[in-house]
């Protein structure tokens, strides 16, 4: 009889930073499904763009006043900060650690009122 394979009853599992780890702002996602079935999401931060330059009314005192115009005019902008595939079982499983999430996070803000 062989021998049998012991399963362990709990794993320790530790964290550790890549060196290139960073730490990403983001305020919009955008992504679909690839040719490839995996998810694709590019993660990005959503603002007004800057102007090259802008003019203003200069006030009788000499100071700047209100604003006449911008060049280019206002447009909003979506900087892309990183990209992610994901397969579609890796993105199941995101979404359902975000909802869980989120749950906690609305149940911890309902007894905090």
């Amino acid at each position: 009889m062989p021998d049998e394979i012991k399963i362990p009853k709990e794993v320790e599992i530790f964290f550790e930073e890549d060196p290139n780890y960073k730490l990403i702002a983001a305020n919009g996602m955008w992504g679909g499904v690839t040719t490839k079935a995996d998810f694709r999401l590019d993660f990005f931060v959503e603002s007004v763009g800057v102007p090259e330059s802008i003019k203003h009314r200069v006030t009788p005192e000499g100071l700047v006043g209100d604003e006449i115009s911008r060049n280019p005019p206002p447009k909003i902008v979506r900087q892309l900060q990183v990209g992610i595939l994901l397969s579609v079982d890796n993105a199941e499983a995101m979404a359902d650690f975000i909802k869980d999430r989120v749950t906690e996070f609305r149940k911890l803000q309902q007894k905090a009122k």
